[in-house]
């Protein structure tokens, strides 16, 4: 009625003013409030489609383009909640984003960015890295979880390997938070060349890393949510067959479970890894949200995917925030990366005395650590605290004038360029532990920092001939733990 359109108008009036910070309830993503206008006839009416137009930067948006959105818009709300959904609502924003048009600087920015990520070294360091901290992860957790950490590592590795098929084969995938938005530029452009225009490879490189981290997102996050189950349903007091039905339960693994999902793959006539990835979606979406969101936060951090917390997150908020003003964005060819380095410095810090802080009083800004989170900075704490004591007996078992010893940790050697060279020449290799005869690099591993603060005790003593004993490393290691209070 007259009202109820009159009610559609002035809310309309006021959402396209500025859609992206129209305040609601619910923190809504960039397709939420595309879909909301859509559904109050912003796309229907050409003087409220030109508004949506410019709400969103579209430099022209013809009948037949509000038409397209607003099809896929209905379309996207009548399909079932997951990867299916996901990917329409992808299609869309790059329907959009390709309307805003394209600037080349932003084309130019992406092959750079895919340029230098595009070495086998990134790679390697990429999934070593993953590995190490899933490894270290997983050890350092009740024994008693073991079984079922391992079961879930299986059940993640293969899930991760499924969406890294999807991914390589599509480009689709949600961000670092799991929110939905337009793909990589150049996954949306297509060079003159076609497939024989080395440009047009490009977006495999971003394609490559991600998939890489998928695969280790699902191996933690399916390892957490089993090893979840077990806790959950021994609390339950339950024992024997009782016991492992309760955890196949929880864990969405009964025969009932999966029989349900695939069933209902099939009615969407889904087939191969396509049905597969539908079957375990759904199996996951039958578990417990708490669960499935811890589960996330833990995945998200294992892979280093999520928003840099603390000191380190604020001096992040800092970069990112004058990047994005004018003239600001040529600073990423000096600060390219700022999240990922500074989640691999948190990561670092939670296996040193810091981590202990962190537990008990929360990092900067937010409340101290509780449930399975605080346990799991404890261990990392207090496994990192014990291994750079152990590293320090290590070492003190060996005269420093011995050059062949068989044990050797070191740090930045002389701190002079031209006398690391020197060193280096006879095989010594700087922020590394010499073990039977090898070398094997640290610094790509969860134990950086305190293993460098080991590292460099030890060039101390065996390259600047400075005599620290036990009380002066404590010390040294205390006054760094004070400095990086605010962590």
């Amino acid at each position: 009625d007259e009202l109820t359109t009159k009610k559609k108008q002035d809310l309309l009036n006021q959402k396209l003013k500025n859609p992206l910070l129209t305040k609601s309830k619910k923190k809504q993503q960039l397709f939420e409030k595309i879909i909301e206008l859509s559904n109050l006839g912003a796309l229907q009416d050409s003087e409220y489609a030109e508004l949506f137009a410019e709400a969103f930067k579209i430099k022209k948006l013809s009948p037949e383009d509000s038409a397209k959105i607003y099809a896929m818009a209905n379309d996207i709300q009548t399909t079932p909640e997951g990867f299916q959904k996901h990917d329409k609502i992808i299609d869309m924003l790059n329907f959009i984003a390709n309307l805003e048009g394209m600037q080349p600087t932003e084309v130019l920015w992406a092959l750079w960015y895919s340029s230098i990520l595009s070495g086998l070294s990134t790679s390697f360091k990429n999934v070593s890295y993953n590995f190490v901290n899933l490894t270290l992860d997983s050890f350092l957790r009740n024994p008693k979880e073991y079984a079922a950490t391992f079961s879930g590592l299986l059940k993640g590795l293969d899930k991760g390997l499924n969406e890294a098929g999807q991914i390589m084969k599509h480009g689709k995938f949600a961000d670092n938070e799991n929110k939905l938005v337009p793909t990589n530029i150049l996954e949306r452009i297509e060079f003159p060349g076609g497939k024989f225009d080395p440009l047009n490879w490009a977006k495999i490189i971003s394609r490559f890393l991600i998939a890489q981290d998928r695969v280790f997102y699902y191996t933690f996050y399916e390892s957490e949510m089993s090893a979840m189950s077990y806790v959950l349903a021994k609390q339950e007091g339950l024992k024997g067959k009782a016991l492992e039905k309760r955890i196949a339960e929880l864990y969405g693994n009964t025969p009932e479970q999966i029989k349900a999902a695939t069933e209902t793959a099939e009615k969407e006539n889904l087939t191969g890894a396509v049905k597969k990835r539908r079957i375990l979606e759904l199996i996951d979406q039958s578990r417990g949200v708490e669960s499935q969101e811890f589960a996330d936060k833990y995945a998200a951090r294992g892979t280093l995917n999520y928003t840099p917390r603390g000191f380190m997150g604020n001096i992040v908020k800092g970069i990112q925030d004058f990047q994005r003003k004018p003239g600001g964005k040529s600073s990423k060819f000096i600060i390219p990366f700022t999240r990922i380095v500074a989640n691999v410095t948190n990561n670092a810090l939670d296996f040193t005395p810091i981590g202990y802080k962190r537990a008990f009083f929360g990092y900067t800004g937010e409340n101290k650590m509780q449930g399975r989170e605080f346990t799991k900075e404890i261990a990392r704490a207090t496994f990192g605290t014990l291994a750079m004591y152990g590293l320090y007996l290590l070492i003190s078992a060996y005269d420093p004038e011995d050059k062949d010893a068989d044990f050797i940790i070191t740090g930045n050697g002389y701190n002079d360029w031209e006398k690391n060279k020197q060193l280096m020449e006879t095989g010594w290799r700087p922020y590394s532990i010499k073990f039977g005869g090898r070398w094997i690099k640290y610094t790509d591993t969860p134990l950086m920092i305190p293993f460098t603060l080991i590292g460099s005790y030890s060039d101390q003593i065996r390259y600047k001939k400075v005599n620290l004993d036990e009380k002066d490393l404590i010390q040294k290691v205390s006054s760094a733990a004070i400095l990086s209070v605010n962590a």
